[in-house]
């Protein structure tokens, strides 16, 4: 049968449509080289990332924690705020009555006109409250030059100098620490145990893993002792082996410490919690070490949906999972799932990082092999 000139020209403007939806959007441009190995470079370089200590700089997961003060909640008044951080804190009736002044400012006011360890140790966190993250350090570095033996503000100092890629620093501060509370209380006090973890989690970022994990399992020992292991501080101690042991190669031990963690988070704080986020995003980051991509899939599925109801629209953490999230379709072959995964990562990072960052390049890297791997044939193989 023949096909009339009207039937023919609707033929073609369907099949331009078709093409146009399938492969011309933003980020479409023909990718060189063998499909094949570029492919296999691209996994090559998502293992390579899963294996780096994690960092800030990085695409990779979010690493140990370390005991330090707590975290502020931006719904609570300023200067109450500053009271719940240092509550934890031994400090002086001089500092606390200024720090229980009404006013943020007024305390900062009060606080500088002292000379010690403990003002200095307050105006830090009067700095984090204020996000002047510069004047935080200044003055922790005070604390420490005021008060050489205290053992909390040499263990805060040691784990932001970790936080922020120190390191090396970081180690000092934590063994002066650690040394200070095993000469001044016994070897089985809860304050020796957080010494030990945050010593471990210095080490394990410079690669002492073996040590990580011996250190861990002292703070581990001794928190079940004290704590029982419905205390939500087992928790971090029992994620934290699975991120070392997860870093050797154990993954069935990491999944085992993880899951532990996400069932004590759930007891503790129900399951839209945001600490449950990283849990699945680690036991995600396991499975698809063990090349389970299907349970890996349902794990970052869990970290985005937890994301979605605790962290900002604009977070790194959650670009990050979506990142995992596409890589885990894309492996699994659901392409189209796979690009509006990378679709939404790219986005975050392309807003928070801007679009040269090469964050937002290796995301947008990954949607144009799954876009290329969906429809292979429509882009031929270069010569």
């Amino acid at each position: 049968m023949r096909l009339t000139g009207k039937q023919l020209l609707i033929i073609t403007v369907l099949i331009s449509l078709l093409l146009a939806y399938v492969v011309w959007d933003e980020y479409y441009t023909p990718l060189t080289g063998s499909r094949l190995e570029r492919y296999w470079d691209l996994i090559e370089k998502h293992n390579s990332q899963k294996k780096t200590a994690p960092s800030e700089n990085n695409v990779s997961q979010s690493g140990p924690n370390r005991d330090t003060t707590k975290q502020s909640n931006a719904s609570s008044e300023p200067h109450n705020e500053l009271k719940r951080m240092l509550e934890r804190f031994e400090l002086t009736e001089e500092v606390w009555e200024a720090v229980n002044m009404d006013d943020l400012e007024e305390s900062k006011e009060l606080l500088e006109k002292m000379n010690s360890g403990a003002a200095a140790f307050a105006l830090a966190h009067v700095a984090v409250i204020q996000s002047e993250y510069e004047e935080k350090e200044k003055y922790y570095r005070q604390a420490v030059e005021l008060d050489p033996n205290n053992s909390d503000y040499l263990s805060v100092l040691g784990v932001h100098l970790s936080k922020t890629g120190r390191h090396e620093e970081a180690l000092g501060y934590a063994e002066r620490s650690l040394a200070i509370e095993l000469k001044t209380k016994a070897p089985d006090h809860s304050d020796v145990a957080t010494r030990w973890a945050n010593l471990g989690a210095t080490l394990y970022y410079l690669g002492e893993h073996q040590k990580a994990i011996e250190y861990g399992e002292k703070a581990l020992e001794i928190d079940l002792k004290n704590l029982g292991e419905e205390h939500p501080n087992i928790a971090i101690r029992w994620s934290n082996l699975g991120y070392y042991w997860r870093d050797l190669g154990e993954y069935e031990k990491a999944v085992d410490y993880f899951e532990k963690a996400a069932a004590n988070n759930i007891d503790n704080f129900g399951s839209d919690n945001y600490r449950l986020g990283d849990r699945w995003e680690a036991l995600g980051n396991a499975w698809m070490d063990l090349g389970k991509d299907g349970k890996a899939r349902k794990y970052y599925e869990q970290a985005v949906s937890n994301g979605e109801k605790n962290l900002s629209d604009r977070s790194r953490v959650m670009a990050r999972r979506l990142y995992l999230l596409g890589f885990s379709l894309h492996s699994l072959g659901e392409y189209r799932a796979a690009m509006r995964a990378y679709t939404r990562s790219r986005r975050i990072y392309s807003d928070i990082l801007g679009k040269d960052h090469p964050d937002t390049k290796h995301v947008i890297e990954l949607y144009r092999q799954a876009q290329l791997d969906r429809v292979p044939w429509l882009v031929p193989e270069p010569k």
